[in-house]
């Protein structure tokens, strides 16, 4: 397996066995409402078997982005992996904020076709440019990494829950794994805030600089 040499929206050189899947050109003429509902293979070259699923909401292929004019929308995205163990999980949304957030809901991942809902361990935002809607427009990409090389179990699917605020577009996602547990390069470790400075940063991270780790509750 291996790294491939896809053209990633997030560079994050991990170690180890990983798989990769990327989801470009979210919009009309590449896919309809009827695939978002029912399931979006991954469609970026090198890509794996990922899906991306709207589960709720109205969020549909408009003319540059998955958008909606009339609420906010629930989203997932599903591997199913070849690899031996997953060992972390790095996301990343191509979007931009309506206001100070993109996103309702933060993204939690679930494996084994469980409901863990564990909220990652890193998230950062960097620049991607602009999109134009009637004036230049930022776009960012949210990157979250979930560390899960400490999870007894075996991890050999998962799955990655997120809301999407009404406009604020998604533009292209990515999805990558590894059996080795490292620190995504798009991130850079710092001091770790309070559980919910995450979840705030998380729905509006517009201006937040590098990342944040979080902690893990002790059980």
């Amino acid at each position: 397996m291996g790294s491939s040499a896809q053209a990633a929206l997030v560079s994050n050189g991990l170690t180890g066995n990983t798989e990769f899947d990327g989801w470009v050109d979210l919009k009309a003429g590449t896919l309809t409402t009827a695939d978002l509902t029912s399931g979006f293979g991954s469609n970026e070259s090198g890509s794996g078997d990922g899906v991306l699923t709207r589960t709720s909401g109205s969020h549909y292929p408009a003319g540059s982005s998955l958008y909606s004019f009339s609420g906010n929308s629930t989203f997932e995205v599903s591997d199913t992996s070849a690899l031996s163990d997953v060992n972390t999980v790095v996301f990343s949304i191509l979007s931009w904020p309506n206001g100070e957030s993109a996103m309702s809901i933060a993204p939690t991942l679930n494996f084994n076709g469980g409901t863990q809902a564990i909220a990652a361990d890193y998230l950062g935002t960097q620049s991607y440019g602009t999109i134009d809607f009637g004036g230049p427009v930022e776009t960012i990409a949210y990157t979250f990494q979930w560390d899960l090389s400490s999870i007894g179990d075996v991890i050999g699917s998962y799955d990655i829950d997120w809301g999407q605020i009404v406009h604020a577009g998604v533009l292209a996602l990515q999805l990558e794994s590894s059996d080795t547990f490292s620190l995504s390069s798009a991130l850079a470790p710092a001091a770790a805030p309070e559980p919910g400075s995450v979840v705030l940063a998380g729905l509006g991270v517009l201006g937040m600089v590098g990342a944040f780790r979080r902690r893990r509750a002790e059980t």
